[in-house]
């Protein structure tokens, strides 16, 4: 698959996850939460109506190092912690 084609699909799932996290959370009154980091926000690294649309983003102010440091705060297990960013 070309390279376009993986970004069109990758964006068509973010998008969609998107739609079924508003889709729970409207139907149980709650808001919706985005998983961006200031580092994501500032280089724009987000699906445009998918991962960037959100009520509100909890580590939203937190650089990824941080949101790294954070997670080896709280005893996330390494292998996620070191997971490289992938728009997946």
């Amino acid at each position: 698959m070309e390279e376009t084609n993986r970004v069109a699909v990758a964006n068509v799932f973010a998008r969609m996850r998107m739609t079924v996290n508003y889709f729970a959370a409207n139907s149980l009154n709650y808001l919706a939460a985005g998983t961006e980091d200031r580092s994501e926000i500032l280089m724009g690294y987000f699906t445009k109506y998918g991962d960037g649309g959100a009520d509100f983003l909890p580590i939203g102010h937190l650089y990824k190092t941080e949101v790294r440091e954070l997670a080896t705060y709280l005893h996330v297990p390494s292998r996620i912690v070191r997971k490289p960013s992938s728009p997946q």
